[in-house]
């Protein structure tokens, strides 16, 4: 998987990279918890 953390205004998000999409996220405490915050397109990801 290619994921990282993100900086700027989405500091503490991690992004996920499927295809040409991002799926913006974060993790919720010792479980395993995914919160997505937004799915969008490459190009409109981080505007």
């Amino acid at each position: 998987m290619d994921f990282r953390g993100l900086t700027g205004k989405y500091y503490g998000l991690l992004r996920l990279r499927v295809g040409d999409c991002r799926i913006i996220f974060k993790l919720q405490g010792d479980e395993f918890v995914i919160i997505v915050v937004e799915i969008v397109k490459r190009g409109e990801a981080y505007r």
